[in-house]
């Protein structure tokens, strides 16, 4: 006891050292652990001329500031590491490694394309480049990374990594990647070049300004319009800095509510909240990388990497119940940018549910092309890398062409009876759930824009084609053996679980008739009779019923806990309730390019006026289809 009692004093202060970091508020370790760090590695030559010939450590903060429409901010530190690409990595591996473990480490699967050819990450970079430049890979010398690194090779989220390329013979910045990640997983890159270079930055201290169209998806309570006004700071200079300001946004009705004085245009600066939308930041000071300050970083820092998520949903949460703003459902992938200067490079992958369903579909696709023969379905998948699916009549065939730019020219579009663009998987899970009413499927997911394509007169083609009368084979056949007493309960659950989902969807699970309230369209019938049911195979009913439940619970929980600004699931009840009104449609169609599908838009127009003019366009397509049915 005397010997604890002797050794006491002792151990409280080492205790307490131990404790601070994770008990004193971030500022205070943050701004401490810098001066350490910048301590001890006072007088290394970590610089020859221009070149910077370590890698580098950076203590960041980032800050966010929504002006639009509540004011909102908020700051917390981000660590990051500055990577020389081709560089080797530090003597002690232990505390820095590249594609292997340490402390700290950087892993080349985690950046940029995971399904390119490239296996190294200057080659990625330099493919990533390609995309906007074919000339950046001649001239491009010199790359520098920074990101988040792994702590113990443990992954964490990263919202930003900023490749930063120099050219071979004068050393200047020639371009900069911004890759973002969403916290749906996926990823992003934008490109940051002469292209949209302003003449001068916008300020002294900076060393470029960039201008960049917006078209990731990124935080819910933001839509996809607007503009980024970029500048990026001299990061030769021992410090690093990426300011964003999105400027131009459209905000909708249900988002400015919040703000009656600029709904109502009452406000005098209404234009400039309008204009400068939010502002993003992230800025930090660098020491040279080495075991010193490896510890200093864990020492102060032992979970910063890992609070990012946290710190997200936590201001995600005071901005959806505190400030009560309304959220945007997660929209389809564009299928291209403006001017080619951002790219999605890893979309939300499909659910097995997703998978098996667009199976079913395509085996029911199939069978319209037996009762049509000659004809010919070309889906071109936009999400998740562009292939394509041929449909006849003798089968289906996958044409993956992940690398290729022009995935629908390998398609003979002269000879294609019609040709689909498919933006979600949600156009064949709901075919699939709506089995016995397939044309009201089609018609709620094309409104959504779950699907279109290049011409009406496609859309026309593919409606003809799925419109062949209903067969007596039911989407549900039932088990084989009526006395298999699980099997049929798990029918009979099936059946009561997809009625019920489609109800709570807005969707009637029986066709309306003439003396219904509800409008008749959809479903659509072209001669009176209603089309061909989805057929699921036998066996198969476990795996319908999860898949039910499952969306079932999804779309439950978030209409409970989210208010959304347009709510996609009950796209049915808006076109019952308001599209279907003699009302004449005032939107006109956007070209964002040649080639663009129709009732494709920017997020500049509201979500209800792109539905809405989808489902005239629909119930013109429908009009035409009958009218050659004849």
């Amino acid at each position: 006891m005397s010997t604890f009692g002797a050794i006491l004093p002792f151990l409280v202060p080492i205790a307490a050292l131990l404790l601070a970091p994770l008990v004193l508020p971030w500022r205070i370790t943050h701004t401490y652990g810098l001066r350490v760090a910048q301590w001890i590695s006072k007088g290394k030559a970590a610089r020859v001329g221009w070149m910077v010939v370590t890698h580098r450590i950076y203590f960041a903060e980032t800050r966010h500031a929504r002006v639009v429409p509540v004011s909102h901010a908020f700051t917390f530190p981000v660590l990051y590491v500055g990577v020389e690409v081709d560089a080797s990595p530090p003597e002690d591996s232990v505390f820095f490694a590249r594609d292997a473990a340490a402390l700290l480490s950087i892993q080349t699967r985690d950046f940029l394309s995971e399904s390119s050819n490239a296996v190294t990450l200057r080659d990625k970079v330099l493919a990533a480049l390609a995309r906007s430049d074919q000339e950046h890979e001649k001239h491009v010398g010199r790359i520098l990374l920074v990101t988040a690194p792994r702590v113990l090779g443990l992954p964490a989220f990263n919202p930003l990594n900023t490749y930063y390329c120099f050219e071979k013979e004068s050393g200047s910045l020639r371009a900069v990647l911004l890759e973002v990640n969403n916290t749906f997983g996926e990823r992003h890159v934008y490109t940051l070049d002469e292209s949209n270079k302003w003449a001068s930055p916008k300020h002294a201290h900076l060393h470029s300004s960039y201008t960049i169209h917006r078209n990731f998806f990124v935080s819910p309570f933001n839509n996809r319009s607007g503009i980024y006004e970029t500048h990026i700071s001299d990061i030769t200079k021992d410090k690093m800095g990426v300011f964003l300001i999105v400027k131009e946004y459209v905000a909708e009705a249900a988002e400015l509510q919040r703000r009656p004085d600029i709904q109502n245009g009452k406000d005098e600066k209404t234009e400039a909240h309008l204009s400068k939308h939010l502002v993003a930041s992230v800025e930090g000071q660098s020491v040279p990388l080495n075991p010193l300050t490896v510890l200093t970083l864990l020492y102060f820092h032992p979970f910063t990497i890992f609070l990012t998520m946290p710190r997200i949903m936590s201001e995600a949460w005071k901005l959806a119940y505190k400030h009560k703003l309304g959220v945007y459902q997660k929209p389809n992938p564009q299928r291209a940018s403006r001017q080619g200067k951002g790219v999605t490079i890893k979309d939300l992958p499909p659910t097995s549910f997703d998978v098996f369903c667009q199976s079913v579909a395509i085996a029911h696709f199939v069978k319209q092309c037996k009762l049509h023969p000659g004809s010919r379905i070309c889906f071109v998948q936009v999400y998740c890398g562009r292939s394509q699916i041929v449909v006849t009549q003798l089968g289906a065939v996958r044409l993956d062409s992940t690398e290729d730019k022009n995935t629908v020219s390998s398609c003979d579009s002269d000879a294609m009876d019609m040709e689909i663009h498919v933006t979600s998987p949600a156009l064949f899970t709901r075919l699939v759930v709506d089995a016995e009413n397939p044309s009201r499927a089609l018609s709620a997911t094309f409104v959504s824009g779950e699907w279109s394509a290049q011409s009406p007169a496609h859309i026309t083609r593919f409606l003809r084609l799925l419109s062949s009368p209903r067969t007596k084979v039911a989407s549900f056949e039932g088990p084989a053996d009526s006395r298999n007493t699980p099997t049929l309960f798990f029918f009979k659950v099936l059946q009561w679980a997809r009625n019920r989902f489609l109800l709570f969807s807005g969707y009637e699970f029986s066709d309306a008739g003439p003396a219904s309230p509800r409008s008749t369209f959809p479903p659509f019938s072209l001669d009176g009779r209603p089309p061909m049911a989805v057929r699921v195979p036998n066996g198969n009913e476990l795996r319908m019923l999860r898949g039910v439940l499952e969306l079932w619970l999804g779309e439950a929980v978030f209409r409970a806990v989210t208010r959304f600004v347009l709510d996609p699931s009950l796209v049915i009840g808006r076109i019952q309730r308001e599209y279907s009104s003699p009302s004449k449609v005032s939107v006109t169609a956007l070209r964002d390019g040649e080639g663009a599908l129709v009732g494709e838009f920017g997020d500049h127009v509201a979500a209800g006026e792109r539905e809405r003019y989808r489902f005239a366009v629909l119930r013109d397509c429908v009009d035409e289809a009958r009218r050659l049915q004849q």
